[in-house]
């Protein structure tokens, strides 16, 4: 019984009865069957809900160990497999390194083989190309020389300037197949001027020149490597020696440079 309805006795017992009729007693009466069930069913209801927490709390329980006695042998096992596949690992990893070294060094023995044969096959053009070249015919180059510079400043208009070579990048590639690439940038520097709307000439004196009347004399430096060298003794010149050094630069024999010696 409730404080409630223990408090609500009370105040009942203390009314003179016979002064209450009978159907406030029985109104009383049935507010106090009520008021009890209404008690009694809140009371099932707090154990009921009570028992449910109980239930509810020894499931989740339950459900913990189980995933426990699930997880935790497969968990033990793989631990207890991992060891053997890192040591099957770095045997692996041994053996690529093993393998990689062993391939390092096949490819060290290839390219000395490959250096060695690149060296033999270098000898061997080397003596092809020293085989063939052709023989020296120093008054045809110097000669073909001569003609091909003369003919450059005969092709000058009124202007002075050259028609067809614009710049003397391009003279140096036109005068290639007669003199080096040395030679010919000389030869472009000190008888052209380049301006915006062409290559001029430059009036000077001209090139110097092999005299094929007079005598001169042939000197061999090298196989592909000649020196013609001629005198001469002017007026404007002085007496002096011409040297005209000639080479075969693997297609034909050309004018490398021009040097001159004081005779004493």
């Amino acid at each position: 019984m409730s404080k409630k309805e223990e408090r609500f006795l009370r105040r009942l017992s203390e009314f003179p009865r016979n002064k209450m009729n009978e159907e406030t007693k029985q109104r009383i009466e049935a507010s106090l069957r009520e008021e009890k069930q209404q008690t009694a069913f809140l009371a099932k209801r707090k154990e009921r809900i009570n028992m449910f927490k109980k239930v509810g709390a020894a499931v989740l329980t339950a459900g913990v160990l189980l995933v426990v006695v699930l997880i935790l042998p497969n968990e033990l096992q793989w631990n207890q497999t991992t060891p053997p596949m890192e040591e099957d690992r770095g045997q692996h990893d041994e053996e690529d390194v093993d393998r990689t070294g062993d391939d390092q060094k096949e490819e060290e023995d290839n390219q000395n083989d490959s250096s060695g044969e690149n060296v033999e096959n270098e000898e061997n053009a080397s003596n092809e190309n020293g085989d063939s070249v052709p023989e020296l015919n120093e008054e045809d180059v110097l000669i073909e020389y001569r003609k091909t510079t003369e003919a450059i400043f005969e092709r000058r208009k009124d202007d002075l300037r050259i028609p067809d070579i614009d710049s003397k990048q391009e003279m140096v590639e036109y005068v290639n197949s007669v003199m080096s690439v040395e030679l010919g940038r000389w030869f472009a520097e000190t008888y052209f001027e380049e301006r915006e709307d062409g290559l001029y000439v430059i009036p000077k004196d001209g090139l110097t020149y092999l005299e094929e009347d007079e005598p001169y004399e042939v000197e061999q430096v090298s196989e592909s490597v000649y020196r013609v060298i001629q005198e001469r003794d002017t007026d404007m010149l002085g007496h002096i020696k011409i040297i005209f050094n000639l080479a075969y630069n693997g297609e034909n024999w050309i004018v490398d440079s021009i040097d001159s010696e004081d005779i004493s």
